[in-house]
């Protein structure tokens, strides 16, 4: 009867099972079999084989490692071949998985932070982060203040996060503000809000679940964190010297040939898509308009902005833009 098994780096062996037989291996390997006829094998003159039922594959320390078909393979300090799964394959550097880095050169939150959770609750189904303080504020449905946390904080009954605030080098760019915890959840029927000057970075060590609302639309006063404002009208007592909302994609304000008012209306701010060209006159004909604004942003957030303001016209103020966030979690979402 003969059966093979493999040995490592060594070729298949195939081995012959019946009493006292020899065995020879495909590679001028020698060796043979012992049985209770033949209690000391003979000694055939080839090298010693390792048991290939009980010992790992040998390898040589000195090889470094490298990467194929999604596994990583190094040689450990006993000889034995060390393999680890790739979740997302082989990367181009020769030997290393490819790995996931967050944008904005975020860093995983510190172990003193990473077992904090935030959560809404049927209590308080607002939060409202301040990207310019680092505050929390918990709020019930009606946006009554119900308590507020303060990042860095050592006191054991409150939250433990920490919140920094990262400039970007673009010129022009808003500033992040980065809060850092371990899990969020935000369930059905709650909201978490967000407003400041910084544009929202939520960084967590653990998981995400968002089951309700993130908001971080402009509103009347302004607009949302880390966007632009819109261009204001004299009516609202700003100049009357029209130009265009803020932001690298602010729309065009309506030209005011007369100084009195603008007869067009104000273009749209662009964003990843353009905006629209401002509307006309209800019955004057070929008005001035203003044009939509310029295309920006980056698929990978860098810079990570808000959306720009938009161009007054007809005796309005252009509205603000809307905020920018981003979440960088390093486990489930």
């Amino acid at each position: 009867m003969l059966a093979c098994v493999r040995l490592g780096f060594v070729a298949t062996a195939c081995l012959c099972l019946c009493t006292g037989c020899g065995l020879i291996l495909s590679d001028g390997f020698k060796g043979s079999l012992a049985s209770e006829d033949s209690p000391e094998a003979p000694d055939l003159g080839g090298p010693d084989l390792p048991n290939a039922l009980s010992e790992p594959a040998r390898c040589n320390p000195e090889t470094p490692p490298r990467c194929s078909e999604g596994i990583w393979l190094s040689c450990g300090e006993d000889m034995s071949e060390v393999r680890v799964a790739c979740p997302l394959g082989c990367a181009e550097t020769p030997g290393t998985c490819e790995v996931l880095a967050a944008s904005n050169g975020l860093t995983p939150p510190s172990e003193a932070v990473a077992r904090t959770r935030i959560a809404t609750t049927l209590a308080a189904p607002r939060l409202l982060f301040d990207a310019d303080n680092g505050r929390i504020y918990l709020q019930d449905a009606d946006n009554i203040f119900l308590a507020t946390w303060d990042p860095n904080t050592s006191d054991p009954d409150r939250p433990h996060f920490t919140f920094e605030h990262v400039d970007q080098t673009a010129d022009g760019m808003p500033a992040l503000g980065v809060f850092s915890f371990g899990d969020l959840e935000v369930g059905v029927g709650t909201t978490l809000r967000a407003k400041g000057n910084a544009a929202l970075v939520l960084n967590l060590a653990g998981s995400a679940s968002i089951a309700g609302t993130i908001d971080i639309s402009a509103t009347p006063q302004g607009p949302g964190p880390g966007g632009f404002a819109g261009d204001c009208d004299y009516l609202d007592g700003c100049d009357n010297n029209p130009t265009s909302g803020a932001g690298p994609g602010g729309g065009e304000s309506a030209p005011d040939p007369d100084g009195l008012v603008e007869d067009g209306g104000g273009g749209g701010a662009s964003f990843g898509t353009l905006g629209g060209h401002g509307g006309g006159h209800p019955w004057l004909e070929n008005v001035a308009r203003g044009a939509a604004g310029t295309l920006y942003g980056s698929p990978t957030l860098e810079p990570l902005v808000g959306g720009s303001g938009g161009g007054s016209g007809g005796e309005f103020s252009g509205g603000g833009g809307a905020g920018g966030w981003r979440r960088a979690n390093y486990r489930a979402v």
